[in-house]
């Protein structure tokens, strides 16, 4: 695994060629920083998000690059270019020094990732969660119809852009399956521990897209109720019990019981338990597919239509301090 790394920027800002590198977005395995270009208009800016691989991670960046080249929709991150061999200042406990990286510029989601709301203001309400939700599928679609499957689906990795639109990234994880229908993977050096199904923390050959359908099902919990529905998809976990013994309404009764009281109006509907209930399913082959997702009883209840969706959005954001004081540049 790549070592954690630091990018040393001197004082605010540190200009790299054409770019000036202002703050950074997250602080993970691959750093992500607020860049701005100087554009030709009247000295505008064009602000990107640069994700910064360590040359020892060239596979994982050529996947990456690979796999956002396929994209052109509006819920999925757009790449606007790919930058190899950058030459950025490091730092680490010992010493400071340059280093080169390969650097993929994605456009700015200048209102941060799902998680970063759902921490800091709680869930959403149901109207709203669903068309969120609908925007998410509409982009999953676009993947799996191109037979790429995203393994690592999660709030933090769906983001806001600027028009508030919900759109996923980190592609480091994908895998474009040659025959969607048969094709099972061994690969399971992908995903969230904590989001992984049981075929994956099992190490069973496994339908991706069956994967993917696992941590949609976990997203969509945690934008009703601004939680995990479990820690971890095994018999050690109560909660995740529940599910292996297939009890349903014991899951949701103790559900019930310790955590949904403050979200309860957004569980009120048989619906979205048993849509949730399938998604979590511990037999892939249980679970819906993304069509009948997309197609199920509570996803075809009534959503905010666009413009009411924006001011919402804008309504739910606007409170936000995190907001406030980081992504207000774009």
């Amino acid at each position: 695994m790549t070592k954690f790394f630091s990018i040393r920027m001197n004082k605010a800002t540190k200009k790299i060629k054409k770019y000036t590198f202002h703050r950074p977005i997250n602080e993970s395995r691959f750093q992500v920083y607020l860049v701005s270009k100087l554009a030709q208009k009247k000295n505008a800016k064009m602000y990107y998000a640069a994700k910064i691989f360590q040359t020892s991670s060239t596979g994982v960046f050529n996947n990456e690059l690979i796999v956002s080249k396929r994209f052109n929709h509006p819920n999925i991150i757009k790449l606007k270019l790919a930058k190899r061999n950058i030459s950025l200042p490091i730092s680490n406990k010992t010493n400071q020094m340059d280093e080169e990286f390969n650097v993929l510029f994605y456009e700015n989601a200048p209102y941060g990732d799902l998680l970063g709301y759902l921490i800091e203001n709680g869930a959403f309400d149901d109207k709203l969660a669903r068309s969120i939700f609908l925007r998410i599928l509409n982009g999953m679609e676009e993947m799996h119809g191109k037979a790429i499957a995203h393994l690592d689906i999660k709030p933090d990795n769906v983001v806001i852009g600027k028009n508030f639109e919900v759109k996923l990234i980190d592609f480091g994880h994908c895998r474009q399956i040659k025959n969607p229908a048969t094709d099972r993977l061994k690969d399971f050096n992908v995903g969230t521990p904590s989001y992984m199904p049981p075929e994956l923390r099992s190490k069973i050959a496994y339908d991706p897209f069956k994967v993917d359908i696992f941590n949609l099902g976990i997203l969509l919990f945690c934008l009703l109720a601004a939680q995990a529905p479990f820690e971890v998809a095994d018999a050690s976990d109560l909660r995740y019990n529940y599910i292996l013994k297939k009890d349903e309404k014991g899951f949701w009764n103790l559900l019930d019981r310790c955590c949904l009281h403050k979200v309860s109006k957004n569980f009120v509907s048989d619906n979205i338990r048993h849509l949730i209930f399938r998604m979590l399913s511990h037999e892939p082959s249980e679970r819906p597919t993304l069509e009948e997702v997309k197609n199920s009883i509570w996803m075809k209840e009534p959503v905010l239509e666009n413009a009411m969706y924006v001011y919402e959005m804008q309504r739910s954001w606007s409170a936000l301090t995190k907001v406030n004081k980081c992504f207000s540049s774009n």
